[in-house]
């Protein structure tokens, strides 16, 4: 049954693929959390990446940082509780002097 998105006004298909298209053979099982909601992402930067936007645990991991050659610093974060893996994002507002 396609529905549609309450925050983006999207059309989920969640039988299709990620190319979109509805599988020709039996049905595929699909994450029904693979993809965030605009208001779990805004939530999620509310409470400062504070816990899983998934499943709202505090057991996070937090990895590697990365620098592009902008702006921003990526830095990789695992939940320990259901092993979503995501890119916190950083972007340089303000200096503050010692």
């Amino acid at each position: 049954m396609i529905y549609r998105d309450p925050d983006t006004g999207e059309w989920i298909d969640p039988m299709a693929d990620i190319t979109g298209r509805r599988p020709h053979s039996a049905p595929r099982k699909v994450d029904a959390v693979a993809r965030l909601t605009r208001t779990q992402r805004k939530r999620y930067v509310e409470v400062e990446g504070i816990i899983c936007p998934w499943c709202q645990s505090k057991a996070l991991k937090l990895g590697e940082i990365t620098m592009d050659e902008f702006t921003f610093i990526r830095q990789t974060v695992v939940c320990l509780s259901c092993n979503k893996r995501w890119k916190d994002i950083y972007e340089l507002t303000d200096i503050a002097e010692d």
